[in-house]
């Protein structure tokens, strides 16, 4: 078996890598950007009437979508979880000392269904105008399932 090995050697003379070379300077040339036959000369990214006035229609319309998605997927959300709620068994309970919307909601779970909806679900089906309860109260519940 025999292996070949190439070796690339590269030769340099000690004193090259030493020698002085000239420091690279950077020269302003004032008026560089002046007028040209008596037009303007625009600046890099500069841009002109048109070209601002379609960044400004893009960025409209990007606000917009983002708008209409955001609104577009809170409609959905709602609507499915109006529809978890749409034939939901209920129940009627008694409100104790200590209890809150909260925690009967909470105690009363429905799949598709957040607390937060579901204790405005149980606010609105007893036309409650505030999350206040009195002992003895009945309320209209989703049942256990």
């Amino acid at each position: 078996m025999s292996h070949n090995a190439c070796t690339a050697v590269y030769a340099f003379e000690g004193t090259a890598a030493l020698a002085a070379r000239p420091a690279r300077r950077l020269t302003l040339v004032e008026g560089g950007l002046g007028r040209r036959h008596g037009a303007p000369v625009r600046r890099a990214g500069e841009l002109d009437a048109r070209q601002l006035g379609l960044a400004l229609v893009a960025g409209v319309a990007v606000v917009a979508a983002i708008v209409l998605g955001s609104i577009l997927s809170d409609l959905v959300i709602s609507s499915s979880r109006a529809r978890a709620l749409e034939g939901v068994a209920t129940t009627t309970v008694t409100v104790s000392e200590g209890d809150s919307l909260w925690g009967i909601a909470a105690e009363r779970p429905v799949d598709g269904v957040e607390t937060a909806d579901l204790v405005r679900w149980i606010a609105d089906a007893n036309s409650l105008d505030d999350a206040s309860l009195r002992p003895g109260q009945s309320l209209v519940v989703p049942a256990r399932g």
